[in-house]
């Protein structure tokens, strides 16, 4: 197996049977695949609009537009999600949709790319509450890649990959497409979401890796015996989010290995990773080098963003001796829940926006597991068309508006509705009375 520029991979000869993944029903070669990014590159070339929105749910399709776009000097735009909301005023920008373009019947030779000049856009939530936009370069990914394989490569050989999560996020994107296309693994189609379907397939592909997340790995302990999984599936990463160390223990004992977690972000790509057999400290990948700002804010200079002045990011950290690091939380209002990460204060505006509403506040509730919480107070110009309305109805009403923009899981499940925001001494938002009122499950609690 070699290792190739994802920037060549496409104008490189490969032996003709040559499989790239399998699409669920059957495996796919690379000519095959390649056959299509060549016929809708012509296509695309053809269009004068330089950037595309990209939203194809399927990682196949997914896969051959982006590098068709690619190939015909086009830029990629990944939208923050696939809800029909986002996509619909995304392209009342004026944003042209890849996927409504049809290829032609013309397969020419592609030429190697020029990976600093492959452009990728990502949305993520940015501190001042509005959606934030991302670029990535292929170079970056590369970059990131041969970091990848420099760790795990030779422990991973020729395994397939199997995911349960989606293609169309950073972590996503880069496990469970990029890296295995570059170096020759098999990468399976379908989305593991189920024990059973985990198991159908990694009989299916054989020895294989599974790219999971936190919260999908939490689950799997109370719906499949670990030990199954050892005879097939080699290695489990973890990234969006903490695992927790009871959880990361119990695969140590049942399945013979800790998750490997990766931290890092969609504007930093991977900083570090961890395994969970002694203690919860992350070891930065080879050539990072993470420092600490005066309020413990982390620094990074990372060989994948080839930047030579630190980043700051919002993780407050501390740092060990031996230079590994650990996490001691957010230094700001964005937050990840069941890996999906989530402005709160982006919510509040999408919120706000809605004429019931006059205010809001979003808050993270811990209960048995962390939801969000949403402290409204209701437009009293608009009092004719709510005050008849029960609060049932409230909350299905706003909650009907919020799903026009998020996902499901990132959906306010607890909700408080006041006349007024607290706001203490100094006419600043009360945080404390916030919290208070959602102290205690009470009879007035509106659950979602």
């Amino acid at each position: 197996m070699t290792t190739l520029l994802l920037s060549q991979i496409f104008s490189t000869t490969h032996p003709s049977p040559q499989r790239i993944c399998h699409d669920g029903e059957q495996y796919i070669a690379y000519d095959t695949l390649r056959e299509h990014i060549a016929a809708l590159s012509v296509a695309y070339r053809a269009q004068p609009e330089k950037r595309w929105l990209l939203a194809e749910p399927s990682p196949l399709p997914f896969l051959v537009r982006l590098f068709a776009l690619w190939h015909a000097g086009k830029e990629v735009v990944i939208p923050p999600n696939f809800q029909a909301g986002t996509i619909h005023s995304m392209q009342r920008a004026s944003m042209n949709n890849a996927s409504s373009i049809l290829p032609v019947n013309d397969t020419p030779t592609l030429p190697p790319l020029d990976s600093e000049q492959c452009h990728l856009h990502l949305y993520t939530s940015g501190t001042t509450g509005n959606p934030k936009i991302i670029s990535k370069t292929l170079a970056h990914f590369e970059r990131e890649i041969a970091i990848l394989e420099q760790l795990w490569g030779a422990q991973i050989g020729a395994a397939s990959v199997v995911a349960s999560v989606p293609h169309h996020h950073i972590y996503g994107l880069l496990f469970r497409l990029l890296w295995p296309l570059a170096r020759g693994r098999i990468f399976d189609c379908a989305t593991a979401t189920l024990p059973d379907h985990l198991l159908q397939r990694s009989i299916l592909l054989g020895d294989c890796i599974l790219v999971s997340s936190p919260a999908q790995l939490s689950r799997l302990p109370a719906l499949l015996p670990l030990a199954a999984l050892s005879s097939q599936v080699k290695m489990i990463f973890s990234s969006g989010g903490p695992l927790g160390h009871d959880i990361a223990q119990r695969y140590t004992q049942e399945y013979g290995q800790a998750p490997m977690e990766i931290f890092g972000s969609t504007e930093t790509g991977g900083i570090a990773w961890r395994q969970q057999a002694r203690d919860a400290a992350w070891t930065a990948f080879p050539g990072m080098q993470v420092s600490q700002d005066d309020d413990s804010a982390l620094l990074l200079q990372s060989p994948i963003l080839a930047n030579e002045t630190p980043i700051r990011l919002e993780d407050a950290i501390t740092i060990a001796p031996d230079q590994r690091f650990t996490l001691q939380g957010r230094l700001d209002r964005i937050v990840k829940l069941e890996e999906k990460r989530l402005s709160l204060a982006a919510m509040e505006q999408t919120l706000d926006s809605h004429p019931w509403v006059s205010q809001s506040v979003a808050l993270v509730v811990q209960r048995q597991r962390q939801a969000i919480g949403a402290v409204v107070v209701l437009n009293p110009s608009k009092q004719d068309e709510w005050q008849g309305v029960s609060k049932p109805e409230w909350v299905r009403q706003l909650r009907q508006f919020l799903a026009q923009h998020y996902d499901l899981v990132l959906l306010p499940k607890y909700w408080r509705f006041v006349h007024t925001l607290p706001m203490n001494e100094r006419g600043k938002l009360s945080l404390d009375t916030i919290y208070h009122l959602f102290e205690e499950q009470a009879a007035h609690e509106s659950l979602a």
